[in-house]
């Protein structure tokens, strides 16, 4: 189904940025004022997004910022979707493994995820035939999934 993914954008900021606020971190929404039309399944690509500012949310430090993005790919073809933050990142040697189900980079740590929420992301992005990656922010991570356009 058509739909634009600023919408998409717009509706996950609108729950999210007061859950940052109470969690004493800032959400920061940047986004084109066109629209960017894709052929996808809304309620996925929602809870990808929700999934990856839950993590952000579960990694960052209070006083971190969030950054929720979204543009085109100036080559043309493919939109993109951005969450960067300036938490901890991920190491090197974990970065591969995060998109297996059930992985955790921290063993220790007894709270936050059940290690599901980038697998999911990672599938939601193949089932639009699109991809995920990540980068290093500098300090903190940035997860990208780009999405041919329809």
């Amino acid at each position: 189904m058509a739909l634009d993914l600023n919408n998409v954008i717009e509706t996950v900021a609108e729950i999210y940025v007061d859950v940052a606020e109470d969690a004493l971190m800032t959400l920061v929404v940047e986004k084109p004022d066109s629209p960017l039309m894709i052929n996808g399944d809304r309620e996925l690509l929602i809870q990808q997004v929700a999934n990856l500012i839950e993590n952000a949310l579960r990694y960052c430090p209070p006083g971190s910022h969030i950054y929720l993005r979204c543009g085109e790919k100036p080559e043309g073809g493919k939109v993109w979707l951005e969450v960067s933050d300036n938490g901890p990142g991920i190491e090197d040697e974990d970065k591969e493994r995060v998109f297996e189900r059930l992985y955790r980079v921290d063993k220790s740590r007894t709270d936050g995820g059940l290690g599901l929420g980038l697998s999911l992301a990672k599938a939601v992005a193949g089932l639009h035939y699109g991809n995920i990656e990540l980068f290093d922010a500098l300090p903190g991570l940035s997860v990208r999934v780009s999405i041919p356009v329809r």
